[in-house]
């Protein structure tokens, strides 16, 4: 049988809600990556009406975070969607999450979202 030549390809659009990425920030700060993390800070201290730091990228803020390295990276909302992005692109199978995800799963797109690759791990 002969073998069919790609001729392209295409992306599959998904939603990433302020759900999707609370939930990585809640997996990856609550043990995902807390192995290089050294602390999160919420930038200008302004948590956008959130009662936690997991919360405020999603509405609208931005997080600091400190390496064990002692380099500080900022952290938005672009840039979390650009990390779930990377992490499909990279055959990432958990997302839509609906329960699948685990803290290696969150780790990944944190780190895809701060830094392009994955640097620790």
């Amino acid at each position: 049988m002969k073998k069919e030549i790609p001729m392209g390809y295409v992306r599959k659009i998904h939603e990433v809600s302020a759900n999707d990425i609370s939930d990585v920030l809640v997996g990856a700060f609550e043990g995902g990556s807390n192995y290089w993390i050294e602390k999160v800070f919420v930038k200008d201290d302004d948590y956008k009406g959130a009662k936690y730091s997991s919360d405020v990228i999603s509405k609208g803020g931005e997080l600091i975070v400190k390496t064990m390295d002692n380099d500080t990276k900022r952290l938005t909302d672009n840039m979390m969607v650009a990390g779930i992005q990377k992490y499909i692109d990279e055959g990432g199978k958990h997302f839509p999450f609906n329960g699948s995800a685990d803290a290696y799963t969150y780790d990944t797109i944190l780190q895809y979202a701060l830094f392009d690759e994955i640097v620790y791990g």
